[in-house]
């Protein structure tokens, strides 16, 4: 079985508001933003930030390094990427894996914004049974038969071998506030 679980309580509050507050307030300087190259007619509604863009000596890349660190030495892992994102209202996501040429990827994923009611929705769906050699497009389709979705509860975290195709629901027209994440990607450290 591949790695999936999920952490309640992942961060605390302080931790989640810091995050949240860099995410929105650098979103201006982020690195995938407007419109999608596949669909130049669509605006994107999403705003990356990458870490390597968060200036080292601020208190934020101090926080993001600690977790880092936590996470390397409770998974025995090396830290490969990291990147904080919203999403708004009318995104449409797509499946995706964070890395399917290897078996020893580890990926986290942490809900960084405030309150968030169920009827915002915005779940995200883990595909455990999707079968590479059969679906290389992607597609969504309708034989999958263990679909996890999972809430994106403030402060809670989702970690799974980054191999398993995952997509970010698509967030309610009743929601006015953006959908934050934390995204970070390991390698696991090989036995020997």
């Amino acid at each position: 079985m591949k790695d999936f679980e999920i952490v309640d309580n992942f961060i605390d509050e302080k931790t989640r508001e810091t995050l949240y507050n860099l995410v929105i307030r650098q979103s201006c300087f982020a690195v995938d933003r407007g419109y999608a190259e596949d669909h130049q007619d669509k605006p994107r509604y999403h705003v990356a930030l990458d870490y390597n863009a968060i200036d080292d000596s601020c208190f934020e890349k101090v926080l993001l390094n600690n977790i880092v660190y936590d996470i390397c030495e409770k998974y025995d892992a090396k830290f490969s990427h990291l990147m904080l994102a919203i999403t708004l209202f009318g995104y449409e996501g797509h499946i995706h894996t964070d890395d399917m040429s290897s078996s020893d990827s580890l990926s986290v994923l942490v809900y960084i914004h405030p309150n968030w009611k169920r009827k915002y929705l915005g779940h995200t769906l883990f595909i455990m049974d999707f079968d590479v050699e059969k679906n290389l497009t992607h597609e969504f389709d309708s034989h999958y038969k263990d679909i996890r979705a999972v809430f994106p509860q403030p402060k809670r975290a989702v970690v799974y071998d980054g191999s398993i195709p995952h997509i970010p629901g698509i967030v309610s027209r009743e929601c006015y506030m953006p959908r934050a994440i934390l995204t970070m990607r390991f390698k696991k450290n090989k036995k020997d």
